[in-house]
C-alpha cells in the first residue's frame, strides 16, 4: 500500500525549510539545476547537489553509475535521503538510484514539471531505460514525501504543459469523466495555467489504483492506456538517438488505442471523435517517429504488459471507463498505427 506523504509548498523557503543540509542529496539534471535547484541553494547554500544533463537518452544505468560514484565521494550512508529534484526522468532514475544504493536510502521525490506531479512521483514506479526500452529495469519502491510546490510550473515550457495534461486527460478517461470535463474546461481559460484542486484529483485517481494494487496485476493496468503504443513510439525515436516527450507520445497513444477501443471493445463512434478532437495537440510531433509499423511493432512485442507472448491493452467502455488486459489482433493495431500516421 503506498504510504507516501504529499505536502504542499507555498514558497521555496518553505521547502528549504524542510531539508537537512547533513543528511540530504540533491539530485537533478542540468535544467532544474538552473531553474530549481539554484534558488534553493540561495536559501540553503550548503546544501549539496548532484546534476546529470537532461533528456530522456540520459535515463540509463551508465548515469545511475555516476551519480553512485558521485554519492559514495559525498560520503552518502543509509541514514542520507537523495532528494529527487526534477520532471519524470529525475523522478523515475532517482528513486532507482536511492532504492539500490546501499540496499536502499529513503528519497524524497520533488517534482517539478506537471508530467511529474501528476504521474512519475507517485505510484512508485522507478526505473531505467534499457537498449531502447522504456523503464525495462527497476521496481516499485515509494517515496517517504512529495513536495509539492507549484511555483516550479512557472519555469515549464509550452510543451511540458501538453505533456502534463496527457496524462491528466488519460486519468479522466478511463476513471472520472467529471475530471476529464473539468480539465478541458480548464484548457478553454488558460493553456499554461492550473489549480492545485485539479492536480490533487489527477493524483487521487492516479492513487486509488496504486492503493489497491500495487504491484499491478489487476486494475492498475488501467493507467496503461496509451502507453503500449506510445511507449513503441518513444522506443522508436530514442533507437534514432532522438529524445521524444513521454507526454507527447502518450497523446498520440491514446489516439491510437480510442481506436483501437472502437475496433476491438465497441466504444461509441461519435465518443471516439469527440476524444481525437480533444487530442488533436498530441497528434503532430510523436507522429514523425511512425515511419515503420514494423519497428513499432518489435517494441510492442516486447512491452512489460504483455502476457503469454501476446499483446495486452486497457481499453475505453466509455469516457471514464475502462477495461484492461485485452487481447488484440495485430492487423487492429496496425490499423491505429496507420490511423494516427495519417493524422
Amino acid at each position: 500500500m503506498i504510504n507516501t506523504e504529499i505536502i504542499p509548498v507555498n514558497h521555496i523557503r518553505d521547502f528549504a525549510d524542510l531539508l537537512d543540509p547533513g543528511r540530504d542529496i540533491i539530485l537533478c539534471d542540468s535544467n532544474t539545476a538552473e531553474h530549481c535547484v539554484a534558488p534553493l541553494l540561495k536559501e540553503v547554500p550548503q546544501l549539496r547537489y548532484i546534476s546529470f544533463e537532461a533528456g530522456e537518452q540520459n535515463k540509463t544505468l551508465k548515469t545511475c553509475e555516476e551519480v553512485y560514484s558521485k554519492l559514495i565521494a559525498f560520503g552518502a550512508d543509509r541514514t542520507s535521503r537523495l532528494i529527487c529534484v526534477g520532471g519524470g526522468v529525475v523522478c523515475d532514475m532517482g528513486a532507482f538510484i536511492a532504492s539500490t544504493y546501499m540496499r536502499g536510502i529513503d528519497f524524497i521525490s520533488v517534482p517539478t514539471s506537471l508530467l511529474a506531479m501528476v504521474d512519475a512521483a507517485i505510484g512508485g514506479k522507478c526505473g531505467v531505460d534499457f537498449m531502447d526500452y522504456k523503464n525495462y529495469i527497476g521496481f516499485i519502491n515509494n517515496n517517504v514525501h512529495l513536495f509539492l510546490y507549484l511555483g516550479f510550473l512557472s519555469t515549464l515550457p509550452q510543451r511540458e504543459w501538453l505533456n502534463g495534461r496527457a496524462e491528466m486527460l488519460k486519468h479522466g478517461l478511463i476513471a472520472s469523466k467529471s475530471h476529464y470535463i473539468s480539465l478541458l474546461e480548464n484548457l478553454k481559460i488558460a493553456e499554461n495555467k492550473i489549480s492545485l484542486q485539479l492536480i490533487t484529483d489527477s493524483i487521487e485517481i492516479k492513487n486509488s489504483f496504486v492503493v489497491n494494487d500495487p504491484y499491478e496485476r489487476g486494475e492498475r493496468k488501467k493507467l496503461n492506456f496509451g502507453h503500449t503504443i506510445g511507449h513503441a513510439i518513444e522506443s522508436a525515436a530514442l533507437a534514432e538517438g532522438k529524445a521524444l516527450d513521454h507526454g507527447l507520445a502518450v497523446g498520440v497513444g491514446m489516439i491510437a488505442e480510442t481506436y483501437l477501443s472502437v475496433l476491438s471493445n465497441n466504444l461509441d463512434k461519435d465518443i471516439a471523435n469527440s476524444i481525437y478532437l480533444n487530442l488533436e495537440n498530441y497528434n503532430s510531433e510523436a507522429v514523425s517517429q511512425i515511419s515503420d509499423f514494423n519497428t513499432l511493432w518489435t517494441f510492442m512485442q516486447k512491452d512489460k504488459k504483455n502476457r503469454n507472448g501476446k499483446l495486452m491493452f486497457t481499453l475505453l467502455n466509455d469516457i471514464g471507463s475502462a477495461k484492461h488486459n485485452c487481447e488484440v489482433e495485430e492487423e487492429q493495431i496496425r490499423r491505429a498505427v496507420e490511423f494516427i500516421a495519417n493524422g
